[in-house]
């Protein structure tokens, strides 16, 4: 099948939407041979943080020369950053091949009546891209929760990573930070090296431990302590951790505490020579983009994906201590908590414009609703009829510029950005 036509099939699975359950991605799996066994992997999982921790793993072992996969959601310009290897993003030809290697078992779980999510889907042909291509290591990403998620049909793996937990998609792993924590905490597997992240809620690393105790699991809590701040601006920070000087090329204030947990996975593992120079090498050169993205300067203009509470409250630390008064561009799903994400951001801002985004799963918060929210914190609030009209304020700032609330504004509108302030 043609990549244009993989896409649509992946886009029309839709129709499946979110089923958490291991047994289709075991039969799909078992169907071409079980691919998943092939390497060896970082299991992430975490409500925020995680999609930069395992940005920071995966260059460190580039740069160790380990011949590596990284496995992300969603993906910001092009589908196939999903899917990296070896320092690219997955070719069509490769992602293809890949698909065709596993359709065999796509129709008898359809004919079953328990057809695959579109996640399943894309994780199957992850697994089977990354065995043709010989990979030795894999950072494999969660996509919701971790006991259920479709990637956790792996074996032993050479750490297990836990990012800070918060509440997000609470219908799905519960109402309290004890459920999502067990959820997540899900990924840890008997007698293999676990790091957990410094957490936001003192509920959550009991859970952590106590799993980890029943699992026979050697536990690392990075503390944020050790961490030793040389200095931090709006474009990155430096820090030591482990004796190890370290340059993170990622904006804001958390970047330190996703690095020093990408530094204890690698330290964890004990199936590739990590060098602190691979460490240090490594992290210089990450990149990732909507999290906290200086779009460009002068003034700045930032661009975040950030869309719980949790994660504005790390936005709302980073500009406080860098841009204090600011304008924002907001677009928000219904699902999320957007009243209280607001009140973190909202006060701080000299004018808000309010925008939709569009997620093909989850209905857009109406732009009146989220405006008729921000205009309890900030009294310049306007509604953008579409996303060129963002054109001009984009162009025209004369202060720092936020734009955030959702990973699929993000991604609809960083093209435009990148455009519009050049």
């Amino acid at each position: 099948m043609k990549y244009s036509e993989i896409l649509n099939y992946i886009s029309s699975l839709n129709r499946f939407g979110m089923k958490p359950g291991l047994q289709r991605m075991k039969a799909l799996m078992e169907s071409c041979g079980n691919p998943h066994k092939s390497c060896k992997y970082f299991h992430i999982a975490g409500t925020n943080g995680k999609g930069s921790v395992s940005a920071m793993v995966y260059t460190i072992l580039l740069n160790a020369g380990v011949k590596a996969g990284l496995y992300i959601s969603p993906y910001i310009l092009n589908f196939r950053e999903r899917i990296q290897i070896n320092g690219e993003m997955i070719s069509e030809e490769m992602l293809s091949a890949a698909f065709d290697k596993i359709k065999a078992g796509i129709k008898p779980l359809i004919d079953a009546g328990d057809g695959p999510t579109e996640f399943e889907i894309v994780t199957a042909i992850a697994f089977a891209a990354y065995e043709m291509s010989g990979c030795e290591a894999v950072v494999l990403e969660t996509g919701l929760g971790g006991r259920l998620d479709s990637t956790n049909i792996i074996d032993n793996p050479l750490c297990s990573i836990i990012t800070p937990v918060s509440y997000d998609h609470t219908a799905v792993l519960g109402d309290t930070i004890e459920k999502i924590a067990y959820e997540k905490s899900g990924i840890i597997k008997p007698g293999c090296p676990v790091v957990a992240a410094p957490q936001e809620y003192s509920d959550t690393l009991p859970v952590i431990r106590r799993v980890c105790a029943e699992k026979g699991c050697g536990l690392c809590e990075v503390n944020r302590d050790d961490i030793h701040l040389i200095h931090q601006d709006i474009f990155g920070s430096d820090i030591i951790y482990k004796n190890i000087n370290i340059h993170i090329p990622l904006s804001g204030t958390y970047q330190p505490l996703n690095a020093a947990t990408a530094v204890e996975a690698v330290m964890h593992q004990h199936d590739f020579n990590i060098t602190s120079e691979n460490i240090a090498q490594g992290i210089a050169t990450v990149k990732f983009p909507a999290r906290f993205e200086i779009i460009s300067k002068n003034p700045p203009l930032i661009l975040d994906g950030g869309h719980n509470p949790a994660a504005f409250k790390v936005i709302a630390d980073s500009m406080k201590k860098f841009a204090p008064v600011f304008d924002m561009i907001i677009g928000m799903t219904a699902e999320k908590d957007y009243s209280t994400s607001i009140g973190l951001l909202a006060p701080m801002c000299r004018n808000i414009t309010v925008t939709s985004a569009i997620n093909s799963r989850t209905p857009a918060l109406t732009p009146e609703t989220l405006a008729n929210v921000c205009r309890k914190y900030c009294k310049n609030v306007k509604v953008a009829p579409n996303h060129e009209a963002l054109s001009d304020i984009v162009r025209d700032r004369d202060i720092p510029l936020l734009v955030c609330g959702s990973l699929y504004l993000a991604a609809e509108l960083r093209p435009l950005l990148l455009k519009w302030s050049k």
